[in-house]
């Protein structure tokens, strides 16, 4: 299956999405593939969904191999975004490095909520990366960063700001973002960069740790209340 297929077909239980946060024909357009990467249910599919919609999904988002295509002007250019939201199931390690073919940067997502996404970083996705991916620059994304002012038992933050800067730092990662697609804080931001990082330019670094951007008590953007089931989708 060619890459123009898997954008109008989706594979399993995924789907295509497309978008547009500027309207032009599409000749002339540059083109920017980014494989979102990481466990599943760390927030990957909701990061996707609230870039290319401006909506956090209500219920439970959709699982399995995801391609959405968000069209936008980057540095006044018309760029066309295809990004693949892979899942983290062990019973998808074969399956995940075909859709990689084309891929110009990856980001590598964890969840703050949930340590052992963030070891497998190291362990898991990034030999992975290195594997397919050897040229593809990386950003890493700590995940739900809302939950480090309404977090608490199982869903407190179990990662510091300064760990996974660290290490981004370790894993030669471009820049490190923490972000929520549940607030939209810093999600513009964490695909910039991506986008930055796919054409080999300077980065723009976050305004400042997540922790300190969430003002405390503050309701979310949108929707008005949170799905009580967040670990669905990749």
């Amino acid at each position: 299956m060619n890459r123009r297929e898997l954008l109008l077909t989706g594979i399993g239980t995924g789907l295509a999405v497309s978008t547009s946060s500027s309207g032009f024909a599409r000749t002339g357009i540059s083109q920017i593939k980014i494989a979102l990467i990481g466990e599943s249910g760390v927030g990957k599919t909701c990061l996707a969904l609230s870039f290319t919609t401006s909506l956090f999904p209500q219920g439970r988002p959709p699982s399995g191999f995801n391609t959405y295509t968000h069209n936008m002007l980057v540095d006044g250019d018309p760029t066309q975004l295809e990004i693949t939201d892979t899942p983290g199931d062990e019973d998808y390690d074969r399956l995940r490095p075909l859709f990689y073919s084309g891929t110009h940067v990856a980001g590598i997502g964890f969840s703050l909520s949930r340590r052992s996404s963030f070891e497998a970083v190291t362990h898991r996705w990034l030999p992975e990366i290195r594997q397919h991916l050897p040229q593809a620059p990386i950003i890493l994304m700590g995940l739900k960063a809302d939950l480090r002012d309404t977090g608490s038992g199982p869903t407190a933050p179990q990662v510091d700001y300064e760990e996974g800067e660290a290490l981004s730092q370790t894993i030669g990662a471009a820049a490190y973002f923490e972000n929520s697609g549940f607030t939209q804080h810093n999600v513009m931001q964490s695909f910039q960069a991506l986008i930055r990082a796919a054409r080999g330019e300077a980065l723009l670094p976050p305004t400042a740790p997540g922790r300190r951007q969430l003002r405390p008590g503050r309701a979310p953007v949108r929707p008005a209340r949170r799905p009580n089931d967040r670990r669905g989708g990749n």
